[in-house]
């Protein structure tokens, strides 16, 4: 672009008055940069808190027909399941009951009482974790409910400090993938403990408790295990972190220096944008806003640079294996708006430049940061029962479906148009054996509910794509980023009982000149 160029579309974006066209031109790649990257058909997970596993799954040999709809909708796209991870605060409050072996439904949680509206100090308090779990085998059994293809990473309780404990979950967990049932998923790895950097509090842990020990005594636990039931080749994800250990600091442990190393196959932390708040409505769409800042997204995703490289130096994927929009169960109004859905296809995108292999969004039944809801009669919080209830689908899930179908069902390969920071514009190019494939444009412009005047287009231009045969695309769709429904993917609602598709496919002709005029926060998957 020109430097006369460029100045005309700083000063055009930054001019207010409504006859300002905004308008901006990208360069394409028809064939594969050296810069692409591969884009795992896997990217897109879910992290299910694991004392309701079962409410997402069903009971074993009863699918929860809803969830395996939805998981199935993006497998259709891009050829697997998304994988699962189950897991959360509650897996280290999980504990093995064999005399539940027998029981319907074979397992009960103890929750927290939920505190009266005035002496809330958290949302986490709406919907608290179970802080007790017991479980018989048709627990880990319910894992047979999911479509085929779909892997799972299960948690396994590390906080008990007692290895036979988790050898009995682990024995629970292969048994149930053994069965004929269960041949069409996949056990991918056991996570030992969740988010151990945070124990050292004197109650958990000792205070001293630093990763060495945490090294030291996961090692200490691979030996049980293996001990006691074999060493059958399962592998093991590490690290957890929430915020204190690094790839670095993982790479510098007994545990990934000596026979245990074999058989981790990724290394984990957990990233949240930000904390939910109980706030007043008026500043949801500031949050929104915020939310869908390209910029934070890099600048919080560019920050794994370094993990990854290192990371994959040693063998080793390197996944986000706990993520969302905020934490603390997700931020009213925000994490449950539309603005969670461009977020997830800008944030899982760039994910894939910068080299991570996958995304575990969390998921909790009533958790505002969710993708559905996978059960009736949830109301404001858990003790409320909501007869009129049913299971929903959330915002958050549009981004799974666009994302999936930028993934598309071959090798895909990812490539990150540079844009100018000041232009709320992000661009990606996707590749199959060489080719230009797709291109995804989000337009990040914040448009809520307070927004005023009349919504502007961004305008981009495709030289390479003018007179293009056959170039068409579609639009993820809302009133604002404030809405908490009626959402459209190519004219598609998922917001149905069944979990399927409902409308028919609407997509767009790009414009013989090659451009595309694209609404303040929307997102376009071109074809080509």
């Amino acid at each position: 672009m020109s430097l006369l160029c460029n100045k005309l579309m700083h000063w055009c974006l930054a001019l207010a008055a409504a006859t300002c066209v905004r308008a901006l031109e990208l360069e394409l790649s028809l064939e594969m940069p050296d810069t692409a990257l591969p884009l795992p058909a896997s990217m897109c997970g879910l992290s299910i808190e694991a004392d309701r596993f079962v409410d997402w799954a069903g009971e074993p040999g009863k699918a929860n027909q809803f969830t395996w709809n939805l998981m199935n909708n993006t497998k259709e796209k891009t050829g697997i399941a998304p994988p699962i991870r189950i897991g959360g605060g509650s897996q280290d409050f999980i504990i093995n009951v064999a005399d539940l072996d027998n029981e319907e439904p074979g397992f009960y949680n103890i929750f927290a009482p939920v505190p009266e509206l005035d002496d809330l100090e958290s949302t986490k308090q709406l919907f608290p974790q179970a802080y007790f779990t017991g479980a018989g085998y048709k627990y880990w059994r319910a894992a047979c409910n999911f479509p085929p293809t779909t892997s799972f990473t299960f948690g396994v309780n590390f906080l008990a400090g007692n290895t036979s404990e988790a050898i009995a979950q682990i024995k629970n967990i292969e048994k149930a993938f053994a069965e004929s049932d269960c041949s069409d998923v996949e056990l991918y790895a056991i996570e030992l403990g969740n988010e151990a950097d945070q124990w050292d509090d004197g109650v958990k842990r000792d205070e001293d408790w630093d990763i060495y020990a945490y090294s030291a005594q996961q090692i200490s636990y691979y030996e049980a295990i293996n001990d006691t039931l074999g060493d059958n080749g399962r592998k093991y994800r590490f690290g957890d972190s929430a915020s204190r250990w690094s790839v670095k600091n993982m790479l510098n442990t007994d545990a990934l220096q000596g026979e245990f190393a074999s058989s981790i196959n990724s290394l984990s932390v957990h990233h949240y944008h930000s904390t939910g708040q109980l706030d007043s409505r008026s500043v949801w769409p500031g949050k929104a806003s915020g939310l869908v800042n390209k910029t934070s997204i890099r600048t919080e995703l560019d920050s794994y640079d370094d993990s990854v490289k290192l990371a994959a130096d040693a063998n080793y994927s390197f996944v986000l294996g706990e993520t969302g929009s905020f934490a603390s169960h997700g931020q009213q109004g925000v994490s449950n708006s539309a603005a969670a859905a461009l977020w997830l296809v800008d944030y899982s995108l760039h994910a894939a430049v910068v080299g991570i292999s996958g995304l575990f969004f969390h998921q909790g039944v009533g958790y505002n940061y969710s993708a559905f809801e996978p059960v009736d009669h949830i109301g404001i919080n858990l003790t409320d029962y909501a007869p009129d209830a049913t299971h929903y689908t959330m915002p958050e899930y549009y981004g799974y479906v666009v994302v999936g179908e930028a993934i598309g069902s071959k090798e895909a390969y990812i490539n990150e148009i540079e844009v100018d920071s000041s232009v709320p514009l992000t661009a990606f190019e996707i590749y199959e054996d060489n080719n230009l494939k797709r291109i995804v444009l989000i337009n990040s412009q914040p448009w809520t509910e307070l927004s005023t005047g009349e919504r502007q287009n961004l305008t981009i231009q495709l030289p390479q794509l003018e007179y293009y045969d056959g170039a068409r695309y579609k639009l993820l769709e809302f009133e604002s980023l404030s809405a908490t429904s009626g959402l459209t993917w190519g004219g598609q609602s998922y917001e149905t009982l069944s979990g399927k598709a409902s409308g028919e496919k609407v997509f767009h002709e790009l414009d013989s000149s090659g451009a595309i005029s694209l609404p303040s926060s929307s997102v376009a998957l071109i074809h080509l």
